[in-house]
């Protein structure tokens, strides 16, 4: 099944938790059970994600792929940080869920010791509620509810994610390897999700 959030590699609900998840490549594939269309695309690309270029095969990604990084762009990803920023990675693909991608930005001083990252998951805008509450319930009880945000949305700390009518959605923000406090993220999922509706 797809929701293989970002929050299952959290899995637990620990800070180091959170700060792991940011050493490794975004979460986006679609997991068993939804099978991609065109298959996922990670591409670092020749054209500037968050510029508002779809992908046009020239940065890996499939002619009229959807650019993630239109979720948050990297002048948004520098205020967030406090600092400069480049793209990691970003990637799109077509599963059962509907379009899944990433995108995930470091800090241009990014290193094992100090870690800051800002990366947002779209993972589908398929999903059911039964799927989300499946995946949220492996965090454990250290996840708390936040209100007013989408049908539904968990929070720990570095990490949000939200189901909002089909879409899932996934932030996280880590800064100087602290993991992002609440108002940060929530912020962040807002404006993500304001923006999903353009995905196709």
């Amino acid at each position: 099944m797809a929701l293989t959030f970002a929050l299952a590699a959290c899995g637990s609900s620990s800070n180091s938790a959170a700060k792991d998840a940011a050493t490794s490549a975004p979460a986006t594939s679609a997991g068993a059970g939804a099978t991609p269309a065109s298959g996922s695309t990670p591409a670092s690309g020749s054209t500037d994600p968050g510029s508002g270029q779809s992908g046009s095969g020239s940065d890996g990604q499939p002619a009229g792929a959807y650019d993630f990084c239109r979720l948050v762009s990297s002048a948004e990803a520098q205020a967030i940080l406090g600092e400069p920023v480049k793209v990691q990675s970003h990637s799109s693909s077509k599963t059962v869920l509907g379009p899944v991608g990433s995108c995930t930005y470091f800090s241009t001083d990014h290193t094992l010791k100090s870690q800051s990252v800002v990366n947002v998951i779209y993972l589908g805008n398929k999903i059911t509620r039964a799927q989300y509450d499946q995946q949220i319930s492996k965090l454990g009880a250290a996840a708390k509810p936040v209100p007013r945000l989408g049908e539904a949305a968990m929070f720990i700390p570095g990490l949000i994610g939200v189901f909002d009518h089909g879409i899932g959605v996934t932030v996280q923000v880590i800064k100087n390897s602290v993991p992002a406090d609440g108002a940060v993220l929530t912020g962040l999922a807002h404006q993500t999700l304001d923006r999903a509706g353009e995905v196709r």
